[in-house]
């Protein structure tokens, strides 16, 4: 299993409709299989909260965004653009 190093997300981008996110891409750095790696991840939102999270090593593979996550960000308690 990976494990994300906290706090090394770079080259963000960010895409936009009506003032709220429709896509984010980053980049980050993890630990695996083969010691220190890098990734990226590419988040979709649907009426500007985060829908799927798409990972590098299976970019077809939706993996839904946490509730949580996405009760708190509807709520704004992250930073929203």
């Amino acid at each position: 299993m990976n494990k994300y190093y906290r706090g090394t997300v770079s080259n963000i981008s960010l895409e936009l409709l009506d003032n709220k996110a429709q896509e984010v891409m980053a980049a980050y750095r993890y630990y695996g299989f083969s010691g220190d790696s890098s990734g990226s991840v590419r988040i979709t939102f649907n009426d500007g909260v985060p829908e799927c999270l798409y990972f590098f090593d299976a970019p077809r593979s939706c993996k839904a965004a946490d509730r949580k996550i996405k009760a708190k960000y509807a709520n704004g308690d992250y930073y929203n653009y």
